[in-house]
């Protein structure tokens, strides 16, 4: 008796199984729109089923993969998630494929709030906080269009450098190309910390001289730059000497001219932001009290670390 309980027990479990993967197929579905190829069609159903397969949010993105139609590629981020990382890395995919097809593709960053129509000319890529929920909330809304990829920043900050790995499929980089973003992005992302107008807080702190800049309570921090530990001179030369620095120069650093006064974009930069910095301008080039900088920094740093409220 007990071994055909044992027996009905166990088919049961096999029809449990096998009930939850044809759900999974059934609710999975693959679709091309145009020209753009696109999985999770019918994000919305997806949703709405008890058996998500997935594991995707309800932002309305799939896989979106890069073709020859494609000549615009935006990007939009909340502020301070790593934006402009990528922007710099799609510009540098931008140039590759353009290269390769011999034909100009328009990288577009953006803030919310705002509104895109996209179509089969266009790919979106996002950076949030943790989900695409943040820009909705920001007032970005968009329609004709997937996501291609939405950049997280807990897991950006865990890892910049892994981002790379996440359009290799989207972009159908090569191992080489995979190869030559990662050196160019290790070397970029240094100077984008520890010079230009945007650098960070914590190295303009130690440029101004703020007495907390070198404590324990700043540098024990998982964000801190560790820029007054490295040649700065040396890492300018190792980007500029990268396979691709020298065959796009510039052209990906900035969105336009007015952006590069802001950041780094050649040898010499770091030291003429330092300068800046000395001289009294901070952040995008704006006036600071050197002073009142350092209190409110100080604070900040204080708060986080739980000895203010």
């Amino acid at each position: 008796m007990s071994r055909l309980v044992h027996e009905q027990g166990r088919n049961l479990m096999l029809f449990a199984a096998v009930f939850f993967l044809l759900e999974c197929v059934r609710w999975y579905s693959v679709s091309v729109e145009g020209n753009v190829t696109v999985a999770n069609k019918n994000q919305s159903e997806l949703e709405a089923s008890p058996f998500n397969c997935s594991g995707q949010e309800e932002t309305n993105e799939g896989t979106v993969l890069f073709n020859q139609d494609v000549r615009i590629i935006h990007t939009v981020g909340i502020p301070r998630t790593g934006s402009t990382f990528q922007r710099t890395l799609l510009g540098l995919i931008a140039n590759l494929r353009g290269s390769d097809q011999a034909r100009n593709i328009s990288l577009l960053k953006h803030h919310p709030p705002l509104k895109l129509s996209l179509g089969p000319s266009k790919m979106l890529f996002t950076t949030v906080n943790s989900s695409n929920t943040d820009l909705k909330q920001e007032g970005f809304s968009w329609s004709g269009g997937m996501v291609a990829y939405t950049q997280r920043y807990a897991e950006f900050t865990s890892c910049p450098l892994c981002e790379i790995s996440r359009y290799q499929v989207i972009f159908n980089l090569t191992r080489d190309e995979e190869f030559q973003l990662r050196q160019y992005m290790r070397y970029w992302s240094i100077l984008r910390q520890c010079c230009g107008s945007q650098m960070s807080k914590f190295m303009r702190a130690q440029i101004v001289g703020c007495s907390f800049a070198l404590d324990f309570n700043v540098e024990g921090r998982i964000d801190y730059h560790m820029c007054g530990a490295m040649n700065l001179s040396a890492v300018e030369d190792s980007l500029t000497r990268t396979v691709l620095y020298s065959r796009f120069p510039k052209s990906h650093l900035t969105d336009n001219a007015a952006e590069a006064r802001l950041k780094w974009a050649q040898k010499g930069d770091c030291k003429k932001s330092h300068d800046n910095v000395r001289a009294g301008l901070g952040f995008n080039l704006q006036k600071f009290d050197k002073h009142a900088f350092c209190n409110k920094l100080q604070r900040n740093v204080q708060v986080d670390f739980g000895h203010l409220h």
